[in-house]
C-alpha cells in the first residue's frame, strides 16, 4: 500500500454520499476500506404476515457506481445492529468461506483488496480460515486483515496466513481502535505498539502494511459540548503519532469523523437540532440552533451563518462540504436532513486530512 491514509467507511447513506462528491484525485489519495452493511428492509411476505430481507445488492451497486478505477479495500460489518441474516451468510466458513469468495469473484470489477473473514464458531477453523486464505492469495495481489485490539486470535492468525501467503501477494493489516475516549487515547497507542511488535516478529521479511485506525469523534455531542456551539480535538491523530515515534512507516487511519455506533434507531419524537459541523486540520468545530417556529431549512441558513463567521473557517479549502456550507449561509440550503450535513462533515474531513498528511 503506498498511500498515506486510509478510512473505514460503512456503505450507510451518509458515509456513500461524501464518498460520491469526493474528486477521482482524491480518492486516489486515499485507500478507503469499505464496511458493507446490510440493506434497507423489504417484506418480502404479506402485511399480516410480513417477512422481511436485508439484500445489500444496492449498497454494492453504489460502491461499484462510486469506486470504478479507485482501489479498495472490503470487508464485511461485524456489528450486530448492521447485520441481517445476508451479511451472516458470508461468514458461512463452509469450504473456506466460498460465499464471500464466490462474491469477491463476482466483483472483480473493482480493484479490490479482500478482507480475510474469521468465523471462530468453526470447529475446523484452521482448515476452512487457510483454504480461504489460499483462495484469496491466488486471485488477488494484496489481502486485508482486520483486527480490534481485543482480539486474542492474532497472532495465532496471522501464523496461519504467513503459511498461505505467496511472495507476490501483499499483506494489509488494518489495527482497529474503534471508537476511543479522547482522555484516554495514550492506552489504546500503547497496546497498537505492542501488538505491532508482535506482528513484526511474525512478519520478518513478508511484505506487508500496517494502518492504526481509530476515532474520537462522539456519539452523541449533547452528552458532552455545549449546546449552541463547541469544540473537538481529533485525538485519533495523537494516538497515530504516538505510535509513529516508535514505528513510522505505520500507516494512519480514521473513521472520516463518524462515530463506529449507529444512532439509526433512535427515533427523535420532537426533531432535531439543526447542526453544522466544519472540520479543521485537528478539531472540528460546531454550530446548532433549536428550531423554535422556523422551519428546518431557514435554521440551518442560520447556523451555516454563524459557521462561515468564524474566523476559523476553512473558506480556501476546496471541499464540497465547504461549498455546501457556503450555499447555506446565502439562504439556498441543499438539505434539512441531519444526514447530509454528516456528508458535509465527512468530505471536508477527509479534504483536511490528505491535506494535513500531504501538504
Amino acid at each position: 500500500m503506498n498511500k498515506k491514509y486510509s478510512i473505514i467507511v460503512k456503505t450507510g447513506d451518509s458515509e456513500l454520499r461524501a464518498m460520491k462528491n469526493l474528486s477521482p484525485k482524491v480518492l486516489n489519495k486515499i485507500l478507503p476500506v469499505i464496511e458493507l452493511t446490510r440493506g434497507r428492509a423489504k417484506n418480502t411476505g404479506t402485511k399480516e404476515e410480513p417477512k422481511f430481507i436485508y439484500p445489500y445488492d444496492s449498497k454494492l451497486k453504489k460502491v461499484k457506481e462510486i469506486f470504478t478505477g479507485i482501489q479498495i479495500a472490503l470487508d464485511v460489518t461485524s456489528d450486530e445492529g448492521l447485520s441481517s441474516q445476508e451479511i451472516d451468510q458470508l461468514f458461512d466458513y463452509s469450504n473456506g468461506y466460498a460465499n464471500w469468495t464466490n462474491l469477491l469473484n463476482d466483483l472483480k470489477g473493482l480493484n479490490l483488496i479482500p478482507s480475510i473473514l474469521r468465523n471462530y464458531n468453526d470447529e475446523n477453523f484452521e482448515k476452512n480460515f487457510k483454504e480461504q486464505v489460499c483462495s484469496l492469495a491466488a486471485n488477488f495481489s494484496e489481502v486485508m486483515y482486520r483486527c480490534t485490539l481485543d482480539d486474542e486470535g492474532v497472532v495465532d492468525d496471522m501464523q496461519l496466513i504467513c503459511e498461505c501467503l505467496n511472495e507476490r501477494c501483499n499483506l494489509l493489516i488494518i489495527l482497529d481502535c474503534g471508537w476511543v475516549p479522547p482522555a484516554s487515547y495514550k492506552d489504546p497507542a500503547n497496546v497498537c505498539i505492542i501488538r505491532i511488535q508482535q506482528l513484526k516478529k511474525i512478519l520478518e521479511d513478508r511484505q506487508y502494511s500496517i494502518v492504526v485506525c481509530s476515532t474520537t469523534f462522539p456519539n452523541n455531542i449533547s452528552e458532552i459540548g455545549n449546546d449552541s456551539s463547541d469544540t473537538f480535538d481529533l485525538r485519533e491523530i495523537d494516538l497515530y503519532k504516538l505510535v509513529a515515534e516508535k514505528y513510522p512507516e505505520v500507516i494512519y487511519g480514521d473513521y472520516g469523523s463518524i462515530n463506529p455506533v449507529r444512532n439509526d434507531q433512535i427515533v427523535m419524537a420532537r426533531g432535531w437540532i439543526p447542526r453544522i459541523d466544519v472540520a479543521l486540520k485537528d478539531k472540528i468545530y460546531y454550530y446548532r440552533e433549536r428550531r423554535g417556529s422556523r422551519s428546518y431549512s431557514d435554521t440551518y441558513t442560520y447556523v451555516a451563518k454563524k459557521a462561515v463567521s468564524d474566523k476559523r473557517f476553512p473558506s480556501s479549502v476546496k471541499a464540497w462540504g465547504i461549498s455546501q456550507i457556503h450555499n447555506c449561509a446565502l439562504g439556498n440550503a441543499p438539505s434539512a436532513s441531519p444526514s447530509f450535513w454528516i456528508s458535509v462533515r465527512m468530505s471536508i474531513h477527509i479534504i483536511q486530512q490528505i491535506n494535513r498528511l500531504d501538504p
